[in-house]
């Protein structure tokens, strides 16, 4: 096989990629009309139009700090109120672009190689729909506004490093946003933090260059602190790590 015949098999094979990935994701989109809401939908928001914003304060501050996903929650109970109407295709519509975005966006805007690019892109794109169960992460609106972003910011920052597109600021971005989403976010920074600690270390970089990363490392101290004040006294039958005494959780996430 010459180059020309490889790179033109190259190509159909990247197209084939593309047109599956695209297939697939539109197969999914088509079932967002059939989403619906949990227990969590109907409490939260029942809560929230009883209580007001003292419910949104005192469900960040001592059960639930995730603040990106709960403000965002918050905007779409207040828009249900409003209109009346449960807007979970829209609410779903918007979560699944702006994750898209945050998850392929920078990869994609990138110099060099565009058929590599895609072809990554594509195959990210089919992962995150196939091989395991999707309900809860894409159709459940309070876990995919909670978890989707967590996805989408592993994934960008997947692909960024992948193509050599990687900044610290972009990094950080990414790291903040799975953060300040849901506790598998926390998780997610802190291990990429410790690793790139140790890289950072290693390489005897300037500390200038470790500075972007203390936002993200802060932002899960943060977190985790609240985590753990919060639900201190909380009675648990099951310790998890986000759940229960604090050396039990400890033992839990060990």
């Amino acid at each position: 096989m010459t180059s020309q015949q490889f790179d033109r098999f190259a190509r159909l094979a990247v197209i084939a990629c593309i047109a599956l990935a695209a297939l697939i994701v539109s197969l999914h989109s088509v079932a967002i009309p059939y989403a619906l809401w949990q227990g969590d939908e109907y409490d939260y928001f029942h809560n929230l139009r009883t209580q007001g914003s003292a419910f949104f304060w005192q469900r960040l501050l001592l059960w639930s700090p995730r603040p990106l996903s709960e403000a965002a929650i918050a905007l779409y109970g207040l828009a249900v109120a409003h209109w009346d109407r449960p807007l979970i295709g829209w609410a779903l519509g918007i979560v699944w672009s702006l994750c898209a975005i945050l998850a392929f966006g920078p990869a994609l805007l990138g110099k060099g190689q565009p058929f590599a690019r895609l072809f990554l892109i594509a195959f990210a794109a089919m992962l995150i729909f196939l091989g395991h169960p999707v309900a809860d992460l894409h159709y459940w609106p309070m876990a995919a506004v909670a978890h989707l972003p967590v996805v989408a910011a592993a994934t960008g920052l997947s692909l960024t490093l992948i193509v050599g597109k990687s900044t610290r600021r972009l990094e950080a971005l990414y790291l903040s946003i799975a953060a300040a989403s849901s506790e598998a976010g926390v998780f997610l920074a802190g291990s990429y933090l410790v690793l790139r600690g140790i890289d950072v270390t290693a390489r005897r970089e300037s500390p200038r260059d470790w500075a972007w990363l203390s936002l993200p490392a802060i932002l899960s101290a943060i977190i985790v602190w609240r985590l753990m004040m919060g639900r201190a006294g909380m009675p648990h039958p099951h310790d998890t790590p986000t759940q229960g005494p604090a050396l039990a959780r400890l033992r839990a996430a060990i």
